[in-house]
């Protein structure tokens, strides 16, 4: 609780907090990405193979080297990169917001998610009772209102809670909080 301590507001209660899983995590979009990555990678090394094996110049196969790195990382870094980011991520949920708090590097970034600018909470719970949380706020920009979700991932993607076990237990806290904080007519 002392950690969180300053980032409580005049009136806030901390009703909940906890960590991501550790490890290595899939998401939905995996099943594109591990797939592009691998044909990424595949032909990177066959591109490099081929310019070191063919005797080309040095500057041939050393502008082959950033297309492997990228496909490397597509394929295996970004896996590694989000388990190293979760150690590093905390969870709050008081009774006017979710909070997202990352520690890296000395440095601490908040994202705060009050409960009275969202527009839709989702979860996602897997077979052992862990899962996801989306929260998805209202848009106030008119052109932005427009657009179709998945056009908008970018702007939504800091907003989660995952993965987390007990989701179920998470989301009910959540729910009720943004209940309390809207009034008896939020459903």
């Amino acid at each position: 609780m002392s950690a969180l301590q300053p980032e409580l507001r005049s009136g806030e209660v901390l009703l909940w907090h906890g960590a991501p899983r550790g490890g290595i995590h899939f998401r939905r979009t995996d099943w594109l990405a591990i797939p592009f990555g691998l044909v990424w990678c595949v032909c990177a090394f066959f591109g490099e193979y081929s310019a070191i094996k063919s005797g080309a110049p040095i500057f041939s196969i050393l502008f082959g080297l950033p297309v492997v790195i990228v496909g490397l990382e597509i394929l295996v870094g970004r896996f590694i990169r989000d388990a190293l980011e979760r150690r590093k991520t905390t969870y709050w949920v008081t009774n006017k917001r979710a909070i997202i708090a990352l520690t890296a590097a000395g440095d601490r970034k908040i994202t705060s998610i009050p409960f009275a600018e969202l527009r839709k909470v989702d979860v996602i719970e897997r077979a052992d009772l862990s899962g996801s949380i989306y929260f998805e706020r209202t848009v106030k920009e008119p052109g932005l209102a427009a657009m179709p979700r998945w056009f908008m991932t970018a702007a939504y993607s800091s907003t989660e809670f995952e993965p987390v076990d007990n989701v179920r237990a998470i989301y009910e806290v959540i729910l009720q909080a943004k209940q309390s904080e809207q009034g008896p007519a939020y459903k």
